[in-house]
């Protein structure tokens, strides 16, 4: 299929009916707005703030409009005056990018102006459909350089709380509403807390009451009766936060202690003290006492046995008690065997029999002989 071709002629045509209408929605707007601000105005003096503020955004709405019809105007002049320009040049001109971008963002958002469509439609066969569609996006309107100013003003976000504040102060100045309290309304449209901006937070604190004090029903506290008086008010007290307490201070390091720990001082009233787990240091004994002490467990040492040597029973032990007499007595039907001679009578080598020396000495004679 064939592509659109560009037209000077309907461009130029809808850039015509696009001025006109616009004057026209310029003043029908304008006296909207006049219309508005008179209502508001009467809406401060009957201390109405809550339907005023609303009312403050549909004038801020309208007259946004009116800026963006400005600019719109400014544009389709300029496209008027570059038509020629534009028709014999294959690429967008670098001063026009604007203008041309613009156009085509604000047709999808002004519904008022049917001839702006048939305008952005030419530029659209011109430049192309993926041009027509950057400029049209929310997201890519600033990648084609649309006028800021202009977003601004077609965006559909509400407007903030000092705006609202400013177009108030501004009414109440021209239509001279001196019961207005601004510095509430600043209170109340842009807060110091987080609270949302255009949140109702209350009467000023010039206003409050105290209702702890237990005043009667007309001296505007909550008391006895306070239901049909004309002192139970709509307010609430307000109660001061305690202050933070302050942090608590950093410990303090330890002391670096000495060792060994020294004894404490001691006084002449009070006898020294000695020091826990050390009550050894003054009980150390000695050699000669540890060994006494081990000899003395371990009993009398034992006697050589005497008796034995010339060939008698071994005696026992004497025993000291009571207890003795209950041990058996050694017995005494069994021989008693000789003991062995001490090292030093006895030759060398094991003691042999007399009748084995004989016996050697014949034989040894006998072998002599022979």
């Amino acid at each position: 299929m064939f592509k659109p071709k560009f037209s000077v002629a309907k461009c130029k045509t809808a850039s015509g009916l696009v001025q006109g209408r616009l004057n026209l929605l310029k003043n029908k707007k304008g006296i909207q707005v006049r219309q508005m601000k008179k209502e508001i105005a009467e809406l401060l003096a009957a201390d109405k703030n809550d339907n005023a503020v609303i009312r403050t955004e549909a004038v801020i709405h309208q007259e946004k409009m009116i800026a963006a019809f400005d600019i719109m105007q400014l544009f389709c002049e300029l496209l008027n005056v570059r038509l020629q320009l534009i028709e014999k040049t294959k690429e967008m001109p670098s001063d026009m990018r604007e203008s041309i971008s613009s156009i085509i963002f604000a047709a999808s958002r002004m519904p008022e102006v049917p001839e702006l469509g048939q305008l952005a439609q030419q530029l659209s066969n011109k430049y192309g459909k993926e041009f027509a569609a950057s400029a049209s996006g929310d997201e890519t309107a600033r990648f084609v350089q649309v006028n800021e100013k202009l977003m601004e003003c077609l965006s559909v976000y509400p407007p903030v709380g000092q705006a609202k504040l400013d177009l108030l102060a501004e009414v109440a100045r021209e239509y001279n509403v001196t019961s207005w309290d601004y510095e509430l309304a600043k209170r109340q449209l842009v807060p110091d807390t987080g609270a949302p901006a255009g949140m109702m937070l209350g009467p000023p604190p010039s206003e409050y009451k105290d209702y702890t004090s237990g005043g009667g029903p007309g001296s505007g506290s909550w008391g006895a009766g306070g239901g049909g008086g004309g002192g139970g008010g709509g307010n609430i007290a307000v109660v001061a936060e305690p202050a933070p307490a302050a942090p608590p201070a950093a410990p303090e390091p330890p002391s670096q202690a000495s060792w060994p720990p020294q004894p404490p001082p001691s006084s002449s009233s009070q006898p020294p003290q000695e020091l826990p787990g050390f009550s050894w240091a003054g009980n150390v004994k000695s050699d000669e006492e540890i060994q006494r002490e081990y000899d003395a467990a371990q009993g009398p040492p034992e006697k050589a046995p005497t008796a034995a040597m010339s060939g008698g029973p071994p005696s026992a032990p004497p025993m000291s008690g009571s207890g003795s007499s209950d041990l058996p007595d050694p017995p005494h039907e069994q021989p008693s065997a000789p003991l062995p001679q001490p090292p030093s009578a006895q030759p060398y080598g094991p003691p042999k029999p007399k009748d084995e020396l004989d016996d050697l000495q014949a034989r040894f004679n006998a072998l002599k002989s022979k």
